[in-house]
């Protein structure tokens, strides 16, 4: 009985192991956003025209931990969140479609030209259908298909620092 006691006890304490890390503070300090590169002028070799913010861009941008800007190419639209490290408030885009009414049906990962992974789904409303994929790309040049699993490589050590998390829409 005691050696299965302690069985349990191990398990418990591996399964919280990783959130034994430090709490990060609930918004980025200033140093943080001070190493903000800029947005970038053009996006897998198209030229980007920044779009004006809507009222609900700038609501969302004055609680996110980092930058947020919108972008087109002339076909797509492009959205760029920086953010100086990991935090609970970079969600998947999947969320802030669903929030904003939008049905949400995943699609599989995508490979781009350069080989990395983007995760994606198929966003419909009303008479509009749209195809979404994201990216998350930190300082290193290491990619994630998926904003989740990012977060966790993050929280467990494996990236640390800035990264971009990139989502284009596009009209199916």
């Amino acid at each position: 009985m005691r050696g299965l006691t302690l069985h349990l006890v191990l398990c418990a304490a591996a399964a919280l192991a990783p959130l034994a890390r430090p709490v990060r503070p609930e918004r980025a300090a200033p140093a943080d956003l001070a190493s903000f590169p800029g947005w970038p002028e053009a996006f897998e070799g198209r030229p980007l025209r920044a779009l004006a913010p809507t009222d609900l861009d700038r609501r969302f941008a004055d609680g996110f931990v980092g930058r947020v800007a919108r972008f087109t190419d002339g076909t797509r639209e492009i959205v760029f969140r920086w953010a100086p490290r990991a935090h609970r408030d970079v969600h998947p885009s999947e969320v802030c479609f669903r929030a904003a009414g939008w049905d949400v049906v995943p699609l599989p990962l995508a490979v781009g030209a350069d080989g990395a992974l983007a995760g994606g789904f198929r966003a419909t409303r009303d008479d509009e259908t749209l195809v979404v994929r994201e990216q998350v790309r930190d300082a290193a040049g290491r990619t994630w298909g998926d904003v989740t699993a990012w977060y966790w490589a993050s929280l467990l050590g494996s990236t640390d620092g800035p990264a971009w998390v990139v989502t284009v829409a596009e009209r199916d």
